[in-house]
């Protein structure tokens, strides 16, 4: 993280994505290890019916092709849960390139973002005032040091305002990335909230 003046450059990190890839993997193994136990399972029930329908047995055979069949759409289920978690894995790697330039002088943010496959995105957005800066950060953020800071903006246009929450994702010390933006709140007085008094 470089941090001037009037420029805060903001990388989103690999160490930053370890709280949520550690989640996402713990629903992707539960997923894939359901999926195999259910699989298993439709390996035997099959297996039954196969025995059912050489001895003869015509009173079981249906119910235990159904229940074979309702199995297999299970497992089919779980399996592709597991695929969901997979590909939202592989998009959370492609965050960890984000980068966001603050400009607090000019009062803009330009936001230069990576998605699948070969996918620049660059967003930038004008604002007169900074009206909150929050930090979030799970157990695995707070244990690296790392977390998101979310911003409430406010543009003026003409007479009206429009508010807009602009989220910095997986940054190193979002805490004082945070003290730095309100230390130059009063310097800029761009992005000076100002209270009206009764």
């Amino acid at each position: 993280m470089e941090k001037t003046l009037e420029v805060l450059e903001l990388k989103s990190t690999l160490r930053g994505l370890i709280g949520s890839v550690a989640a996402k993997a713990f629903w992707l193994g539960v997923s894939l290890v359901a999926g195999f136990f259910v699989l298993d399972w439709a390996r035997s029930v099959m297996a039954r019916y196969e025995a059912a329908v050489q001895a003869g047995r015509e009173i079981f055979i249906s119910s235990m092709k159904m229940d074979a069949y309702m199995v297999y759409f299970l497992t089919g289920i779980l399996f592709l849960v597991a695929f969901l978690f997979f590909c939202c894995i592989v998009a959370d790697f492609y965050k960890a390139w984000e980068v966001n330039r603050v400009f607090l002088r000019e009062g803009r943010i330009v936001s230069t973002a990576y998605a699948f496959p070969f996918q620049k995105v660059i967003r930038e957005i004008h604002f007169n005032r900074i009206l909150r800066t929050e930090v979030s950060q799970g157990n695995f953020d707070r244990l690296y040091g790392t977390g998101t800071l979310e911003l409430a903006l406010i543009t003026y246009i003409n007479a009206d305002s429009r508010r807009t929450n602009w989220d910095i994702p997986y940054i190193t010390d979002p805490i004082s990335t945070q003290a730095a933006i309100l230390a130059a709140m009063p310097t800029y007085t761009g992005l000076e909230v100002k209270v009206a008094k009764d």
